[in-house]
């Protein structure tokens, strides 16, 4: 239990509005409840507090959740009003309501109603004070940008370990609580969910976080207060756009994560060969900025040589020059990494020749990110998460290099998703791939067929090698039975996902899984 007075301050800023409705009857309920107004009245009238004060045993944006003593917060969303379920939320206990718009009239006697700018933001520094702001005292290493998060995050989370440093992960592909792992349903989880399991990092003795930090969560305030000791800049490229609209949006939210959450003396770590990187750079305070490319950076890549099985490159600058190599093929992996050793190396956790040290001597494993299998004949399968244009580019690009013989391409597009990438992608596929299987990927509400046009209306005519196979599990096998000896399978789009999304039911499938059962 929490105190709400607690609670309350931590969003006064926030609150525009407030109504209550004087309890009926006398007793203990009706002075509690009585004692809960004055407490909202004294706090943002008056900046104190009205002793004894209220207990608040929960807060959520779940009416389903919702429980005795409980805040309830009615987010306004792209799908449901929250305020729609407020009734249920005070018939199960819930004793103050917050909203963007007056709800007044749904209140109970003895119940508060409190009116917010934001309720995304209300939302998330409640929870945030609810459980005591558990990463006040953790190191925080945040990712965002189209792609590479998570081979960053995991990489970081990979050197913090070896190195002896306890350290939690949220990420695209698990959630690493310190002791208990578990499989990942979204990048960025909500708030609530969010801090709970830092707080459970903090019981777990957790002194480090690392973090993929999505547009979606930067929009919609899911990290609260948050400051990072280092937030890094991988790429920006066409995404999301069914959500963000243009990418000017795009880059503006993700800027948020420099401009809000970078704790004093932060560094913002950037690759600047990306154009929005480079533009990042110039728009935020030099001294905060740490870049990183093959170009003009202040740390630069160099020698670089890759292969099937990895890469080596250098990384320096006018004091420091650092040799690396890595089990990762692709350039796009050598970005990863510089922007992951040298947001420990500024921020003091770990020096360049420790990361490399590291690096050289374990093995670096991201599920579904590029994930190779041998097939019985001879060839390769690789499953990869590639699902925008950019990423399908940069694997098919570092696959053709290394392909013995053919290059083929298992991909879809996902449903309800941006549209604008999918004739795009098609396009890339046909310029690199030998031979393309159109398929599904999650469909989602739209119709698996009217998907795969799209992704067709971007591949050349005369592209001959094409081949359409709605069922996603009859693709994969298609072009595995087709494969030759010294050809490259690539299975994009989902990665480590294990389920398939059709009509809004989710139903297990897993693309390695395919692979594996291949005979």
């Amino acid at each position: 239990m929490l105190k709400y007075a607690s609670l309350l301050r931590s969003i006064k800023a926030e609150i525009i509005d407030r109504a209550f409705v004087r309890p009926a009857g006398e007793g203990t309920e009706a002075e509690a409840a009585l004692d809960l107004i004055m407490e909202t009245v004294s706090v943002l009238d008056y900046d104190c507090d009205y002793l004894p004060g209220a207990d608040i045993s929960a807060v959520t944006n779940d009416s389903r959740e919702a429980c005795r003593d409980a805040i309830f917060i009615a987010i306004k969303g792209a799908r449901s009003n929250g305020a729609e379920f407020v009734p249920q939320a005070l018939e199960k206990g819930a004793k103050v309501v917050i909203s963007e718009d007056d709800l007044e009239d749904l209140l109970l006697p003895g119940t508060v109603n409190l009116v917010v700018k934001n309720t995304y933001k209300a939302y998330a520094v409640l929870c945030e004070a609810f459980y005591d702001f558990p990463t006040r005292n953790m190191a925080g290493f945040a990712f965002t940008g189209t792609n590479g998060k998570t081979t960053s995050a995991m990489l970081t989370r990979m050197l913090l370990k070896h190195a002896g440093q306890c350290c939690g992960l949220i990420s695209t592909v698990e959630y690493d609580c310190g002791i208990k792992i578990v499989p990942a349903d979204r990048t960025t989880p909500e708030a609530g969910r969010l801090f709970a399991m830092f707080a459970e990092m903090q019981q777990n003795n957790v002194r480090n976080i690392v973090m993929e930090v999505s547009s979606h969560a930067l929009h919609q305030n899911r990290i609260g207060t948050l400051q990072f000791n280092a937030a890094v800049f991988t790429n920006l490229t066409g995404d999301h756009l069914d959500y963000h609209k243009t990418m000017e949006e795009y880059y503006q939210v993700k800027k948020r994560l420099f401009t809000d959450h970078l704790a004093n003396g932060g560094k913002a770590v950037i690759n600047i060969d990306d154009s929005y990187g480079k533009r990042l750079a110039e728009e935020l305070p030099a001294e905060r900025v740490v870049t990183f490319g093959c170009n003009s950076a202040q740390w630069q890549i160099t020698n670089i040589q890759s292969s099937a099985q990895g890469s080596t490159f250098t990384l320096k600058n006018p004091d420091i020059e650092q040799r690396f190599s890595i089990d990762l093929p692709g350039k796009y992996n050598i970005y990863n990494v510089s922007g992951t050793v040298l947001a420990l190396h500024c921020t003091g956790k770990l020096p360049l020749d420790k990361s490399a040290e590291i690096l050289a001597e374990n093995s670096v494993t991201v599920p579904g990110r590029m994930e190779s299998f041998v097939l019985p004949d001879g060839a390769v399968a690789v499953v990869d998460y590639a699902h925008t244009a950019d990423a399908l580019e940069n694997v098919l690009n570092t696959l053709r290099k290394i392909a013995q013989q053919r290059l083929l391409c298992v991909f879809g597009c996902g449903g309800d998703r941006d549209k604008s990438k999918r004739p795009a992608m098609g396009k890339i596929a046909a310029d690199i791939a030998d031979v393309i299987y159109l398929t599904s990927d999650n469909p989602r509400s739209e119709e698996p067929a009217a998907i795969i046009e799209e992704i067709k209306s971007g591949i050349p005519q005369d592209f001959a090698a094409l081949h359409t196979i709605t069922d996603r599990r009859s693709a994969i096998k298609t072009a595995l039975k087709n494969a030759l000896p010294g050809d490259i399978v690539l299975i994009a789009g989902k990665g480590h996902e294990d389920y398939q999304e059709i009509d809004g039911v989710k139903h297990h499938f897993d693309d390695r899984e395919e692979v594996r059962n291949f005979r």
